[in-house]
């Protein structure tokens, strides 16, 4: 009788104003969040939030501010509550130029450049992830993404070469299933290449440890 009653409910006009609003108030969040990535990459109000607010601070995560030694003013806290969408805007920049976060013990990782200042935003992994952003040392520009070439949308000089080299792989592949070479022969001579790559990856994390 309770789950028919609770049925009933549901079907009322009460019952559906409640579904309405709960799937409306959804809706809402995430046009709220995909209006403030939108403005996150293309001006720079975040970043410059961010930039003139690490200027006396080492790192910040977007909880936890209880016990800290500043205090976090309204629109501190505000901003700091978006860390997880700043990370996405720098997620999809770089998935758009096959580019890939830096894997850690806890969680993933991108270092970005900003007015000649190291960031690495990043998560910890759990039931409710952590974002963070920490100051980092600019020891090689090449392993940062430069903030400016996110909020002008611009490609990176190799992304038209990547993206034609993976196009050129596809169609050899297909080439080759076409002239009779079998998945299963495919998937080992791609498993190799990927096997040997890997050990290539190895060996220039143990020169960079050098």
């Amino acid at each position: 009788m309770k789950n028919n009653n609770a049925l009933e409910d549901y079907k009322s006009q009460k019952g559906q104003k409640k579904i309405y609003d709960y799937l409306n108030n959804i809706v809402s969040a995430m046009e709220s969040e995909n209006k403030m990535k939108i403005i996150m990459s293309s001006t720079d109000n975040y970043i410059s939030w961010l930039y003139n607010f690490m200027s006396n601070k080492s790192s910040f995560n977007d909880t936890n501010w209880d016990h800290l030694p500043y205090i976090m003013t309204d629109i501190d806290q505000k901003y700091a509550k978006c860390l997880s969408l700043f990370y996405e805007v720098i997620k999809d920049y770089a998935e758009k130029n096959y580019l890939s976060p830096t894997k850690n013990s806890s969680g993933y990782s991108f270092k970005i450049i900003y007015n000649g200042v190291g960031f690495n935003i990043g998560y910890i992994e759990g039931n409710k992830p952590v974002y963070y952003c920490e100051l980092v040392r600019i020891d090689d520009i090449q392993l940062f993404i430069d903030y400016n070439n996110i909020l002008q949308n611009k490609e990176l000089n190799k992304t038209n070469y990547v993206r034609n080299c993976l196009a050129n792989a596809k169609s050899y592949i297909y080439d080759a299933y076409n002239a009779g070479a079998s998945v299963e022969i495919l998937n080992s001579e791609i498993n190799s290449l990927f096997q040997d790559i890997q050990k290539q990856e190895e060996v220039k994390k143990l020169i960079k440890k050098k």
